[in-house]
């Protein structure tokens, strides 16, 4: 009912403060470099190009922990040496890659379950979506893959002048 839409709304939209303080390319150089620093024995690596849009924070949430379930699947299930996260936006969308060199998804594994269907659902919530490719023995590449919205496209619309009062 209601009651739990309102519970979500409100898990969705509250930021964490480091979240908010860095930004999202921030609080992902931090994700990336406590897990470099941790001693997996997997060399973790961050390629930023350019600067981030500034996202809703609905969107901004929704990508940091994507990164983070795909960041702990790795170090728990890959078997991975290196794993890269990169984000870079063309045109309008903002595309984000994580790829490790690790065994691989099995063959008979069904492509969205477990943490990936986490993700998958937390990229509709805000419009993205998710591509799984890699086979047994080839790592895994995730790729998302989330619309950009204009805010000021959203306010014009609202202020529209041809609407008289």
């Amino acid at each position: 009912g209601i009651r739990d839409w309102s519970v979500t709304g409100v898990q969705t939209c509250s930021l964490p403060i480091w979240l908010e303080a860095g930004g999202l390319a921030g609080a992902l150089r931090e994700l990336v470099g406590n897990w470099q620093q941790r001693g997996t024995g997997i060399e973790f690596r961050l390629d930023l190009a350019g600067a981030l849009p500034a996202l809703a924070e609905a969107a901004s949430l929704a990508l940091y922990r994507v990164v983070q379930e795909a960041l702990t699947n790795v170090v728990r299930h890959s078997g991975a040496r290196h794993c890269r996260v990169g984000i870079e936006c063309r045109a309008a969308e903002l595309l984000l890659c994580i790829e490790d060199d690790g065994q691989g998804l099995p063959a008979d594994r069904p492509a969205h379950q477990g943490g990936l269907l986490g993700m998958v659902e937390r990229l509709d919530m805000v419009g993205g979506r998710l591509q799984v490719a890699g086979g047994p023995g080839r790592g895994v590449q995730l790729q998302v893959s989330l619309p950009l919205q204009e805010e000021e496209t959203k306010e014009e619309e609202q202020d529209d002048p041809h609407h008289s009062g």
